[in-house]
This record gives structure tokens, sequence and C-alpha cells, in this order.
């Protein structure tokens, strides 16, 4: 019981300081916590793991600030370009927050915080989380595969580029799901 309650503190916390990112004006606060999440994240899982979570999101931030100078001309030239750097800076740091709870929480620990949700919530998200790691194991085989297909990425095509592994992927996680449902199935859940 006791540590159901350390876990759900955990999950607590990172609500918390996520909500008060979200809302927060503050650059300068915004930063700072980006900062030692990234530190910390650096200091437990490495390098490559923080460029590895850094690296997509540098993409989305890039989006974001462009979408927030074209789109959003009711305020001035400044304003538009800090609130964007201000919104991509909030998702990363909140990125990094839940990747630095997931690296450090195992699992069935996130689950058994989670105490207090009806069992076939628990169930679903149980499965879910274990599905995860599974399905970035097959998106790097996918990926080898893909390689060894001779298939070449281009640069400006980032549609082709996901393609050739979305689809083996979408087709290998049906089946997966598939016999996930048949062996709960089988074992008399739901009945």
């Amino acid at each position: 019981m006791k540590e159901n309650i350390i876990n759900l503190l955990k999950i607590t916390a990172v609500i918390i300081i996520s909500s008060i990112l979200a809302v927060s004006r503050n650059l300068l606060f915004i930063l700072s916590i980006l900062l030692i999440l990234s530190l910390w994240v650096l200091f437990i899982s490495g390098l490559s793991k923080l460029k590895v979570r850094l690296y997509p999101l540098l993409f989305i931030a890039l989006a974001i600030i462009i979408f927030n100078l074209l789109f959003n001309s009711a305020i001035d030239l400044s304003s538009r370009l800090v609130n964007g750097i201000t919104t991509s800076l909030k998702i990363m740091a909140i990125s990094l927050m839940v990747f630095l709870y997931t690296e450090v929480t195992a699992p069935s620990q996130i689950i058994k915080g989670l105490f207090f949700l009806p069992y076939n919530l628990r169930l679903a998200l149980t499965m879910t989380f274990s599905l995860i790691p599974i399905l970035l194991d097959e998106i790097k085989i996918i990926k080898i595969i893909q390689q060894s297909r001779g298939y070449k990425k281009k640069l400006f095509n980032p549609i082709h580029n996901i393609l050739p592994v979305v689809i083996p992927l979408l087709h290998r996680t049906f089946i997966r799901a598939e016999q996930i449902s048949l062996t709960i199935y089988s074992r008399g859940y739901g009945k």
C-alpha cells in the first residue's frame, strides 16, 4: 500500500508540474525547468537517449515557431516569436518530464500508482505500457529490414520516409493485438 501511495505521489507531481508549465508565461522559469530536466535525463539515461527524445521535438518546435510567425498576425512580430519559442520550450519540458518519469519508474509501478482506477482501465493501461517497448523494437527491426532492401531516405519528403516503416508496423501491431485479445478471451476475461 505504501508503494502505491508513493507511485500515486509521483504521478501527481508530474501532473502538477506539467500543469504549471502549461500555464506559465515566464520564459526564464520554463528554460530553467527544461535545463534541470535535461541535466537529469542526461545524468540518468545518457546523451544518446536525450538526443533521441529531443531530436523529433526540434521539428515540432520549429513548426510551432513558424506557425506562430505566419498565422498569429493579431500581435507584433517579436511577441509572435516569443510565443512560439515559449510554447516549444513548454512542449520539450513536459516531454522530458514524462520521459524521465517513465525512465525511472517501471510500468508495473506506474499501474500500481493508479490503484484508484477501475480494473478494466488498469488492464488496458498495463497492456499499453507493455506494448510500447515492443513497438519501439519493432520499429528498429523494420528500419533494418528496409535498409537491407536498399531503401534510401529522402531529406525533403518525410511522408516518403515514414510510410515504409508505418505500414509494416501497423500490420505487426494489429497481429499482436489480435493475439493478445484472443489470449485474454481464452482465459475467460469479459465473460
